[in-house]
């Protein structure tokens, strides 16, 4: 991370993406090399999860519009958001 004076125009943070990420960090600009994905290969727990995410985003990305409808209802006025509370009905977690 390096600390800059100002930030620069849009045009110039674009014409860096992929090599600098232009951020602000409390208030201070900053810069950093672009993030780098992990290197491979990764431990079988690792592959285990991502796999077991990706069917649950794929199942909410299949959930009919009625059902979400409902649930965004319901979670009004928590800190709850709709995919909390279907995956929490899904795997028997919503009463605790």
């Amino acid at each position: 991370m390096a600390k800059i004076d100002v930030m620069p125009h849009r045009s110039i943070i674009s014409g860096y993406k992929g090599l600098l990420d232009f951020y602000v960090h409390r208030g201070q600009p900053c810069v950093r090399s672009w993030p780098r994905k992990p290197q491979l290969p990764r431990s079988e727990a690792v592959m285990e999860t991502a796999e077991f995410f990706g069917e649950l985003a794929q199942e909410f990305s299949d959930t009919p519009p009625n059902i979400r409808s409902r649930a965004a209802d319901l979670a009004l006025g928590t800190a709850w958001t709709w995919r909390d509370l279907r995956y929490r009905a899904t795997y028997g977690h919503l009463l605790t």
